[in-house]
């Protein structure tokens, strides 16, 4: 992350659009606009780690860019308060702390998150309504409302030279929102009426044909599930989605249920949209998890954290009996109110099997059932946009190549030229003139991952070692040697994840011990009394033994003491 970086402006009358992340991946959405001597930065998120990235804990983008034209970046500009859109602001903002501008919702959701990393206070945060704008640098910056499973969520848009730069941030065209504040139509047809330089638009959904449906439609489909009920109703869905949590609110109120919250970021989320507004029930439909014994189970309504399958939220530890206060029993209904986002079928499916095995009955075909729709716009929508903002230019974001390229056919069969249409990779700089673009460089990116306090830039390294550590174990040896390398103690072997400890095993680690006697014995013989090749040596030769015998290839450690 100290990495120098420094790219040379762009050429006059250009402007240079950067991706630092969020381009053929699931999160990590950060993006640079480059006008002159003004960089602003639309969002700054993270990833959550997958399957082959063991004890990691967010995968963020490079920073270096950023870092290196410190002096130039006027500040970032967030969409919405999802993790993929925020979450990487603490890791940033330690080292590059420029103000941030974010509407209410999305800034409490921000504070809350700097003040988990001893950051609040020490940057500047500058609340900002949809329909504002802001001075960034020679640059106007305006936030344009937009409907989303967030609310308070925004498309950005830039004055420059050439025209309007606009980012969509993550959006649909929801005509009944649950909270009425539907997508500023008549802001983006203004736009287009004055000419819209570039569009860069949100491809999450562009390969579902139609619209997506209203937020609106889950409402009957959770009254169904209220109704069919009798017992305990346990219901998961994203903490950040509010107008959901509304709607489990005002179903429980018909049904004459109370609702508790499980999940930390369940409760925070939760208590910082009712105290701005967004989020409403009445006292008395509440109830803590301590008080849960009170409320008999067809009055109960448990709303929880846990629709990825995530190992430490409320729903895995419901699965798998850890959750202190309350159990899953025969009679309890669980409803996955999402959909696994890609990646994580897997832990869903487990946890899925786990709550049939302490007697849940579990519903989670929410497409199907309507007790879920999407927050992105799907292929009409994605036209409209186009019609409405008539780019000269577009740029397609936010999701796998796949979403990329249909949705720049889409651009395509909509008018814009197939000159104005770019697909990007991470880090790729594009320079656009008034007619013209070409992407003229490349910026670091990483990955960069996080363990803890940890952070390993562009980590493979460091990645392949935990992989392999993973996959085939470890192996530890002892050794002690005099001055001239004779054998004095052990071999001793330490194996963790790696044999078993039963009889084939102990003769495997027998031979070994056996070939690093040779090993020393030749080196003695040798009159090489190099430590460092020694271990070398040893390390060669039980690889080379275990391959053979295991077709597994340890990580292994060499400690070789030497007594005179």
């Amino acid at each position: 992350m100290s990495e120098n970086f420094r790219h040379p402006s762009p050429i006059a009358g250009a402007v240079q659009v950067i991706p630092l992340g969020g381009l053929g991946e699931i999160g990590k959405n950060t993006w640079c606009l480059r006008v002159g001597d003004d960089i602003v930065v639309f969002d700054c998120g993270f990833a959550f780690p997958n399957d082959d990235m063991p004890g990691i804990d967010y995968v963020l983008p490079d920073y270096a860019y950023l870092e290196s034209h410190a002096d130039l970046v006027r500040g970032i500009f967030i969409s919405h308060g999802h993790e993929d859109h925020i979450g990487g602001l603490p890791f940033l903002l330690e080292r590059l702390p420029v103000p941030v501008y974010a509407t209410p919702l999305t800034l409490s959701l921000i504070e809350g998150k700097l003040s988990e990393h001893g950051l609040l206070g020490r940057v500047q945060l500058c609340r900002v309504e949809a329909g504002a704008h802001v001075r960034a640098g020679h640059l106007d910056v305006q936030l344009i409302r937009v409907a989303h499973s967030i609310p308070d969520a925004v498309a950005i848009a830039v004055d420059t030279p050439l025209g309007v730069v606009l980012y969509s941030g993550d959006f649909k065209f929801d005509p009944t929102p649950i909270d009425g504040q539907r997508t500023d139509y008549h802001a983006l047809t203004s736009l287009g009426e004055r000419g819209c330089f570039l569009l860069m638009s949100d491809s999450t959904n562009a390969t579902r044909p139609g619209f997506t449906a209203s937020e609106a439609a889950v409402g009957p489909a959770l009254d169904r599930v209220f109704a069919q009920t009798s017992g305990r109703l346990i219901i998961t869905t994203f903490a950040s989605n509010i107008h959901r949590v509304q709607q489990v609110f005002d179903a429980a109120k018909r049904y004459g249920r109370r609702v508790a919250l499980l999940g930390r970021s369940m409760v925070n989320v939760s208590e910082r949209a009712r105290a701005l507004g967004y989020l409403t029930w009445q006292h008395e439909q509440f109830v803590a998890l301590d008080a849960l014994d009170s409320v008999p189970p067809e009055e109960l309504v448990v709303l929880t954290t846990g629709s990825q399958g995530e190992p430490m939220a409320g729903l895995s530890r419901l699965a798998t009996g850890e959750q202190k206060g309350l159990q899953i029993q025969h009679g309890d209904t669980v409803l996955i109110s999402a959909i696994p986002i890609p990646g994580n079928e897997k832990a869903v499916a487990r946890v899925i099997n786990q709550l049939y095995e302490r007697g849940a009955q579990v519903v989670y075909d929410s497409p199907r059932l309507g007790t879920h729709v999407s927050g992105h716009a799907s292929e009409e929508e994605l036209k409209l946009m186009l019609a409405f903002t008539r780019p000269r230019h577009f740029v397609p974001i936010h999701g796998e190549l796949r979403h990329l390229t249909r949705h720049a056919e889409l651009a395509m069969a909509s008018g814009v030229s197939p000159q104005g249409v770019y697909i990007l990779r991470n880090g790729d700089v594009l320079e656009l003139r008034e007619d013209a673009g070409c992407v003229v460089a490349q910026v670091p990116v990483g990955p960069v991952l996080v363990d803890g306090r940890l952070r390993f830039t562009r980590g493979q390294s460091q990645l392949r070692e935990r992989q392999r550590l993973a996959h085939d174990g470890v192996v530890a040896t002892l050794i002690t040697v005099d001055a001239e390398l004779v054998l004095r103690d052990g071999p001793d072997i330490l194996t963790r994840g790696f044999i078993p400890p039963d009889d084939v095993g102990m003769r495997l680690l027998d031979e070994a011990k056996r070939r690093i006697v040779e090993v020393v014995d030749e080196a003695h013989a040798r009159k090489n009394y190099d430590l460092s090749r020694l271990e070398r040596q040893v390390v060669e030769a039980t690889s080379r033994f275990f391959y053979e015998t295991t077709g597994q290839r340890p990580a292994q450690m060499v400690f070789i003491k030497r007594i005179d």
